[in-house]
């Protein structure tokens, strides 16, 4: 199964994880919502696991951004596989379940 944006945030839910409403009560940094710059433009870098199912994706990674919450507290049996700068969770996997998700949407970037 593969989550995407939202998906990934539903994922963590199901798993009995927890969310952020809203970015402004992190203390992150980084421009996550990606208006008014196109959706095919990243905006912002990664840092993704290289034993993990991401990773194809060189170490330093640069994705697009269209969220306001984020992932609190993990659900349980995920793992955190990318990181934002700010710390911020921006994949998850569950090898045993066939679960990946990413915050950001690679069908948009091309």
């Amino acid at each position: 199964m593969l989550g995407v944006c939202r998906g990934l945030q539903l994922l963590n839910v199901y798993f009995g994880g927890t969310l952020y409403q809203d970015l402004r009560l992190t203390s992150s940094q980084i421009k996550h919502l990606q208006s008014p710059t196109p959706q095919e433009v990243p905006t912002h870098h990664i840092s993704v696991e290289k034993e993990s199912s991401l990773g194809f994706l060189p170490e330093n990674y640069m994705v697009n951004s269209f969220h306001h919450q984020v992932i609190k507290d993990l659900g349980q049996g995920l793992q955190a596989i990318a990181h934002g700068n700010d710390g911020l969770v921006e994949a998850i996997e569950n090898k045993e379940k066939h679960v990946l998700a990413v915050q950001w949407h690679p069908e948009c970037t091309w």
